[in-house]
């Protein structure tokens, strides 16, 4: 089955399980992540991996998606998302 990148707005991480937010349904895949474009997503937290074309607003330590829902950044993944906020 294919994912319509697009439409993916975050994936929720849990044990070894990734669970794509689709705005029309709610699948289940697995090993999902090694299909992602690393230009596209991110993770940003140990149970999070956002769309970055879905960012309203965000700082060090929280993301606000423009569906409305807001995120903490992991402070393991917070280096690697401040560089990202930086060469935007």
């Amino acid at each position: 089955m294919k994912i319509l990148l697009p439409f993916v707005i975050l994936v929720l991480v849990h044990h070894f399980l990734l669970v794509p937010l689709i705005r029309k349904k709610l699948p289940l895949y697995i090993g999902l992540m090694e299909q992602l474009p690393p230009s596209r997503f991110m993770r940003i937290h140990r149970s999070y991996i956002i769309a970055l074309e879905h960012i309203a607003e965000a700082s060090h330590s929280s993301v606000l998606l423009d569906n409305g829902k807001t995120l903490p950044v992991g402070e393991v993944y917070r280096p690697a998302f401040a560089e990202y906020l930086a060469s935007c």
